[in-house]
This record gives C-alpha cells, structure tokens and sequence, in this order.
C-alpha cells in the first residue's frame, strides 16, 4: 500500500509510472506526497509534467509555478514552465521565463543551447529580429 512506502520510494514509483505513461496511477501516488509533504519539489515537478503529458496546460502551470516558490533556484520548474510555454507557443511568457532560467544553467548543459535557440525563435517569431541575434551573445 501507499501508506506503507516513504516518501523517497513513493518520488521513484511516481517517476516510473510517469515513463510507463500510466498517468492515472502517477497522480495518486503523488497525492499520497502531497498529504505527507505538501511541499515536496520532486511531487510539484512530476505534477506538472503529468498535467502536461495530458494536456491540462493550466494545472502544468500551477504545479510548476509551485515547484518555483518552493525552490527558485532549481532549474526544473522553470525548464518544464519553459517547455509548456514552447508548446503553447506563447512567445512573450517563454522569453520571459528564459530570462529567469538561462541564468540559472552552466553552458555545458545539455539543453543550455537548445533554450537560447528557442528563445531567439520567439523574438524571431514576435518579428524581433534584433533580440533573436542578441540571444548568441550569453
């Protein structure tokens, strides 16, 4: 049972029932967490990528936004607000949190050069040339 599992082993059963795309089961599990943790960051992310694997934009934002107040200074809630807004293809929220969340990663991360192109696709896509060259600059 749930109950029984700490909340270490419930974060590792949520992250596979995610990868197996049994989104049901991930939901419970993590509403398990949230009643002994409510603000564990590990449960707001997983959250946020269920409501987005569904297609639930607005609770995706919720979580992720969550995850942020909890730890601001962790990349992940900003990197899935990031994927979400790319998704949406809302151009000015995704330059935006790319302001917050570039700073935030080494260039040597893995996806550092693919947050700077998309940023310059946004301002490219909101006819802002200028910024998007300005972007391969950081």
């Amino acid at each position: 049972s749930l109950r029984e599992m700490s909340v270490k082993a419930l974060l590792v059963k949520a992250r596979k029932a995610i990868d197996a795309e049994k989104f049901e089961e991930a939901q419970n599990v993590l509403k398990e967490i949230s009643m002994r943790e409510p603000n564990n960051y590990m449960a707001k992310i997983f959250s946020g990528l269920v409501f987005f694997k569904l297609k639930k934009g607005n609770e995706a934002q919720e979580a992720y936004r969550k995850a942020a107040e909890i730890d601001a200074e962790k990349p992940l809630a900003w990197q899935g607000l990031f994927d979400l807004h790319l998704a949406e293809k809302n151009w000015e929220s995704l330059i935006k949190l790319s302001q917050i969340l570039i700073p935030l990663l080494e260039p040597t991360h893995p996806k550092y050069i693919f947050y700077l192109a998309q940023t310059a696709q946004a301002y490219e896509n909101l006819g802002d040339t200028q910024n998007a060259l300005l972007q391969w600059d950081k």
